[in-house]
C-alpha cells in the first residue's frame, strides 16, 4: 500500500554513500526512503547478503527464473512480474480506439427519444407568469438579496435563486414588482442589469455546487 518508484543513477561509485545522501531527503513533512536494489542488470538469479546489500557469488536456482529483458528496455516490474506492460497497454489503447468510434454522434430522432417528457403544473405555470426575474450584476450576491429586500422595506417580495445569474421575484399582490421597480430604480439597478416578467426561456448561467471540503483554512475562506 506504500508509493515507490526506481530511480536509476549514472557514474556511482559508492552506492552506500549514494544511499545515504537519498534517505537524508526530506519532501515537506515526508522522509524519503531508499533501499539498493537486489539484482544488478542481467543477473537476476545472483542472491545478495541482506547485512551490506553487496551482490554475492551465491548463483540461486529458481523453477521459474525470471526473464531478462532489461536490454529491450522493458521496466523493473516487466523484469520481476515477467509481464509486457507495453503490450497491454497497447491493446488498452486499442479497445478505447473501438470505443470511441462506436459512440458516433446521435441522429436528431435519437437525441428527441431520450429525452424524458414532462408536462407542465398549469397551477405553477399561471403563478410564474405574475413573477419577475432579476439578472445579478455578481452572482455571490443571490444569497444576502432576500434581506436586502426586507431592509428596503420590500417586506411581500419572495427572492428565490434560479441558478448562479438569476433571481425568481414574486409576491401575492399583482402588479407590486413592477411598481417598486418603477418607483425606486436606482436601488433595483444596484442589484440588478434587468428585471424582466418570467418565461419559460430563461435559463441561468450555471447551478451552484457544494463541495464538502476538510481542512480549509479559515484565512483562505472567499468567493474565489
Amino acid at each position: 500500500g506504500k508509493r515507490f518508484g526506481f530511480v536509476r543513477f549514472e557514474d556511482v561509485a559508492d552506492t552506500q554513500q549514494l544511499l545515504k545522501k537519498v534517505e537524508d531527503t526530506w519532501i515537506g513533512t515526508y522522509k524519503i526512503r531508499a533501499n539498493l536494489p537486489k539484482f544488478k542488470r542481467g543477473d537476476a538469479q545472483r542472491a545478495t547478503h541482506k547485512d551490506t546489500g553487496d551482490l554475492g557469488d551465491t548463483v540461486v536456482r529458481t523453477k521459474n527464473p525470471i526473464p531478462n529483458r532489461i536490454d529491450n528496455f522493458s521496466s523493473y516490474k516487466e523484469v520481476v512480474v515477467g509481464e509486457d506492460i507495453r503490450a497491454i497497454n497497447r491493446k488498452k489503447a486499442a479497445d478505447e480506439a473501438i470505443q470511441k468510434r462506436a459512440r458516433r454522434r446521435l441522429t436528431d430522432e435519437e437525441y428527441r427519444s431520450g429525452i424524458l417528457e414532462v408536462q407542465t403544473d398549469p397551477d405553477m405555470f399561471k403563478k410564474l407568469q405574475q413573477c419577475y426575474v432579476g439578472y445579478l450584476n455578481h452572482i455571490e450576491e443571490a444569497e444576502n438579496f432576500q434581506v436586502s429586500l426586507w431592509m428596503e422595506g420590500y417586506q411581500r417580495i419572495k427572492a428565490s435563486s434560479l441558478g448562479l445569474d438569476l433571481v425568481l421575484l414574486t409576491s401575492p399582490e399583482d402588479g407590486e414588482i413592477e411598481s417598486a421597480v418603477a418607483k425606486n430604480r436606482s436601488w433595483w439597478e444596484k442589484w440588478f442589469s434587468t428585471v424582466k416578467p418570467w418565461r419559460p426561456d430563461l435559463l441561468p448561467k450555471g447551478r451552484r455546487l457544494w463541495v464538502r471540503l476538510f481542512g480549509v483554512p479559515l484565512h483562505i475562506w472567499g468567493w474565489e
